[in-house]
């Protein structure tokens, strides 16, 4: 089929489906961002993965050592990220097609995003690229799955906690 892609500053991300019909997400660094500070940094976000919003931080970075077949195969894929796909519009989507919202939906939305930043808050996270494009709107998604939360963020790689290397 024809691949779902989104092109951002620091890569592409692609839908993949699994052998199952589970979708993922696979994010490929352009050249200049594939380091391997991203194995460290990413193992230590595991700790936030159970976090509403922040499923993202459930990822397998693809390297050398564990993923060694692949990579001779595809070399383009060194560093890339395997994560959940969070299913819904981004926000800048929303924004820019004029999506009507009721006050409702609107509170709803407003008091999720406010609850997971005031989470992150109260655990010294901080996401440092909040952006229209980094929110996801799973509460928006045709197939809302029950256990989505109602928004979440992505392209979270310069995310911040005493734990994590300080982000650029």
């Amino acid at each position: 089929d024809m691949p779902y892609g989104q092109e951002g500053r620091a890569a592409v991300v692609y839908q993949v489906v699994d052998e199952t019909q589970t979708p993922w997400a696979l994010k490929v660094f352009k050249p200049q961002y594939r380091v391997p500070a991203l194995v460290q940094s990413s193992q230590q976000m595991a700790l936030y993965a159970e976090l509403p919003g922040l499923q993202v931080c459930r990822r397998t970075i693809l390297t050398a050592t564990s993923h060694r077949t692949l990579l001779r195969q595809y070399p383009d894929l060194v560093y890339a990220v395997l994560m959940p796909w969070i299913e819904g519009p981004t926000w800048a989507e929303v924004f820019m097609t004029r999506t009507e919202l009721s006050p409702e939906q609107s509170l709803t939305l407003a008091q999720s995003l406010a609850g997971i930043l005031t989470m992150m808050e109260e655990r010294g996270l901080a996401h440092c690229d909040l952006s229209g494009s980094n929110l996801i709107i799973p509460y928006l998604a045709v197939d809302k799955l029950a256990a989505m939360p109602n928004v979440a963020l992505v392209d979270v790689e310069q995310l911040y906690a005493a734990r994590l290397q300080r982000p650029q």
